[in-house]
This record gives structure tokens, sequence and C-alpha cells, in this order.
């Protein structure tokens, strides 16, 4: 059953419009804009989405670790309001792309993926 919600989230990126706005539910962050986002003590969801090992290396200060192939079965588990700004990232931005249509497809109307992912974040010398 996993496999196919996957594959449906798949299909659903393969039909999408190639540019979704922040008016629609998505689109990008900046890293700059993260990092003031953060430092700004913004309430902002800041969704890792790699696995727990890639995580426990090195993340985002802040993020909660919640790996794609469990976050439609985390997403039932909570109660999260659909107004939430989440901000999503993985290491270069597949699987990071795949939640943030998952949470634009279920409601969310402000979400968000971290241009460049956790591999740019990692050169960024503003987020330092």
């Amino acid at each position: 059953m996993h496999r196919i919600g996957v594959f449906t989230l798949l299909a659903v990126l393969a039909v999408a419009p190639a540019g979704c706005s922040r008016a629609e539910g998505g689109g990008l962050i900046s890293q700059g804009e993260l990092s003031d986002a953060i430092a700004g003590s913004e309430k902002i969801l800041l969704l890792d989405v790699r696995t727990p090992e890639e995580f426990q290396t090195s993340h985002i200060p802040g993020a909660l670790n919640v790996p794609h192939t469990e976050a439609e079965g985390w997403l039932r588990t909570q109660a999260l309001p659909r107004d939430r700004d989440v901000v999503v990232y993985c290491e270069t931005g597949r699987r990071s792309t795949i939640v943030q249509q998952m949470l634009v497809e279920t409601g969310f109307t402000s979400v968000r993926r971290l241009d460049g992912d956790m591999k740019a974040w990692r050169t960024c010398e503003a987020c330092a």
C-alpha cells in the first residue's frame, strides 16, 4: 500500500505545473531567507525528510526528522493546522519535492522547499 502512495505522488508530480508559486501553496525559500526566519524565531515547521542516519550526520537547527518514506503516515498522526508555514528539505531536492507536493495536495497552504536543499545549506556562508 505504501508503494502505491509513493507512485501516486510521483504521478502527481509528473503532471503538476512546473512552477508552483507560494500563493498556490508551494515554492522555494532561499538559504538566506530561511536563516533569517530561524534567527527571527519565526514559527516555521522545518522538516528534514532524509534518513535518520543522514539527519544525525548534519541537519539544520530546529528541524524535525520525518523520512520521506514515512511522511504520509506521520502526517496522518499529526493535528497540524493547514495554514502553518512549512519548509521541507532533503539532500538534493528529489525527496523534498515529493513531500512538498504531498503536503500541498493534502491542503497545506504555505509549503516551501529549501532552495538547494541540505547540499547548498552546508556551503551557505550566511547560514553559519
